[in-house]
């Protein structure tokens, strides 16, 4: 296979947090001093029981004990109940009565034993659960390349939009796509309608259906995205690059509200080197094996701004070499879009709050976000081009207020009222963030850049 590698390299801007999926219970971690630390449970309950042979028998009394105190709560006591911690700890000092034992585990995990890892944190008081950074078999902290090539297919959908709305080229799919839109918010409002779907997947078979180079129904084996690989990048240590933060969604008026887990995240100042891999020979092949190499032709160039002529005419080194600047552009384009909202958001902050602080952004840099808290508009860039394209075209701003009106995006329920609309111009109403020292910082921002 004839590829060509490129060397990336990623530098947090701000914290950010791209979740497992996994929620750890306060039954597996301790807060210990500025350290949060993921237990080995198992090997703390070995010893335990090492040490106190009976212990065996009285966990599972332990544990009933626990729940009727939790299942005879009353209702005025329910925020007290969410926050209950059910640990290992309590088990040993006060229903083994071995407060001597509690102290010497205590002091193994700080020495590095009975633990998966550990990481720096300053809040004392979380939640009952952590939300889990992703992390590799041994407990390696990276990012995956399946988040970095999904903000670049994100970026390139972006440039694929505008081009589909400002260029007259391109007047003809511009129709297809507008009549796509309306087909689209008819199904959803229509009561009929058995396929429930959310704002972020309003359109998502249209967008499959933009990279799919075959005849046939969309399937990812068919996706012109194949021909761009990207590595995940190098692990490191969650101590050395992690740390744990109460999360908090803070809203334009100024209030920040605080019922979230806390989350692992890495730092901000943190850097992941990666590759991004182009197999030419994909496209070359596609190219001999399709029928109607005109429709294929015009994707490429939309997509990629390949011409069929620079597959006849350049080598793969010359085309790698004009994708990978057009992927750079696309990405710079595409951060204009997503730091404006969040300037827009910071501009509307009251300055008489507690600090708000934007991400450094340099004039030549190509930053993006990802993961957890990057905000609506991060991650449906249809939205981004609706929004910009609306403010010139009523018929793009009729449908755009339809697709939030539907979704009820940004919309706050009241109690006996109708939800009140969220103005456009003034979207987005909430970021989340994350809480340091005295100051709020936004979660999600990344820079990337070539290593020559």
């Amino acid at each position: 296979m004839n590829t060509e590698s490129n060397k990336f390299r990623i530098t947090t801007l701000t914290p950010i947090a791209i979740s497992s999926g996994e929620q750890i219970d306060s039954f597996e971690y301790l807060i210990q001093g500025n350290y949060f630390y993921r237990l080995k449970t198992d090997e703390i309950l070995s010893y335990v029981i090492k040490e106190v042979p009976q212990s065996i028998h009285k966990i599972s009394e332990w544990v009933e004990t626990k729940d009727e105190k939790l299942n005879n709560q009353s209702s005025s006591n329910l925020k007290k109940k969410g926050t209950y911690k059910l640990n290992i700890f309590d088990f040993i000092s006060n229903h083994l009565n071995r407060k001597d034992l509690e102290h010497t585990i205590r002091q193994k995990i700080k020495e590095g034993k009975f633990i998966r890892y550990k990481m720096p944190t300053n809040e004392p008081n979380v939640s009952k659960l952590v939300n889990s950074h992703i992390k590799t078999a041994d407990n390696k902290i990276y990012i995956p390349g399946t988040t970095i090539k999904g903000i670049i297919r994100t970026a390139i959908l972006n440039e694929y939009f505008y081009k589909v709305f400002t260029d007259k080229e391109f007047a003809s799919e511009k129709i297809e796509i507008l009549d796509k839109l309306k087909s689209e918010l008819r199904e959803c409002k229509s009561q009929d309608n058995k396929k429930k779907k959310d704002a972020k997947n309003f359109f998502e078979d249209e967008i499959n259906e933009i990279f799919n180079y075959s005849t046939k129904e969309y399937d990812a084996k068919y996706d012109l995205m194949k021909f761009v690989r990207v590595s995940d990048t190098n692990c490191r240590l969650p101590e050395e690059v992690c740390e744990l933060v109460l999360p908090k969604t803070l809203t334009a008026k100024g209030t920040a509200q605080g019922q979230l887990n806390a989350l692992e995240v890495i730092k901000k100042g943190v850097s992941f080197d990666f590759t991004i891999d182009f197999d030419i020979e994909f496209l070359r092949a596609v190219e001999k094996s399709i029928k109607n190499q005109q429709k294929y032709y015009r994707k490429l160039k939309k997509l990629f701004s390949i011409t069929d002529d620079d597959l006849k005419q350049l080598n793969n080194e010359e085309i790698i070499k004009k994708v990978m600047n057009n992927i750079m552009d696309y990405l710079y384009n595409y951060l204009v879009g997503i730091e404006k909202l969040d300037v827009g958001f910071y501009d509307r902050y009251p300055k008489n709050s507690k600090k708000l602080i934007l991400p450094k952004i340099g004039d030549k840099d190509i930053a993006t976000k990802i993961g957890w808290g990057g905000g609506f508009h991060s991650k449906t860039v249809l939205f981004n081009i609706l929004d910009e394209i609306s403010q010139n075209n009523g018929e793009i701003k009729k449908i755009y207020e339809e697709i939030f009106d539907l979704f009820r995006i940004g919309q706050t329920p009241g109690k006996n009222t109708k939800p009140k609309k969220v103005d456009l111009h003034k979207f987005p109403t909430s970021r989340k963030v994350s809480e340091i020292n005295n100051y709020y910082e936004y979660l999600g921002w990344i820079k990337i850049e070539q290593l020559w």
